[in-house]
């Protein structure tokens, strides 16, 4: 899945079980200023993954996510989000969404995560979210032949 450490990890299997319109903020903030000199030229990706699978009454719900930077640690007046996706609700745990920050994100002082579910209340769910330089993207389809010889 990745590098990845405290100073830039945003969730750690962390539950979120509301149908709040305002939604969940991520257990940690990450102060970009502690976290210098992150991927310089290089694409920095959001990972978040199902750690415990989400569940609500009728399997119809799904859970948004976006990135929110501020100047303010508190957060009172959100001066930039970026959407990062949506897992519906019936998807197996290990569902990833792995997500680039859009460039200039990190000039914000302060980086969350915020989880919001639609269509009802999450009864159940954890999640684990994190910045990286590499993502496990690579996928090996088999080939659409067979091999004749020796």
């Amino acid at each position: 899945m990745g590098y990845n450490d405290a100073v830039l990890r945003f969730s750690n299997a962390q539950q979120v079980t509301t149908g709040s319109d305002s939604g969940v903020a991520s257990t940690n903030v990450i102060d970009f200023n502690e976290a210098r000199d992150m991927g310089v030229g290089r694409p920095l990706f959001i990972v978040i993954v199902i750690t415990t699978a989400m569940t609500d009454a009728s399997s119809n719900s799904a859970l948004g996510t976006v990135l929110q930077g501020d100047n303010d640690e508190a957060f009172g007046s959100v001066d930039t989000t970026q959407d990062l996706g949506s897992f519906a609700a019936v998807s197996a745990v290990g569902s990833r969404l792995t997500p680039l920050i859009a460039p200039g994100f990190a000039n914000r002082r302060y980086g969350r995560l915020l989880y919001t579910s639609t269509n009802g209340a999450l009864s159940t769910g954890n999640f684990s979210a994190f910045i990286t330089l590499d993502i496990d993207a690579w996928t090996a389809y088999p080939v659409g032949y067979d091999v004749i010889g020796p």
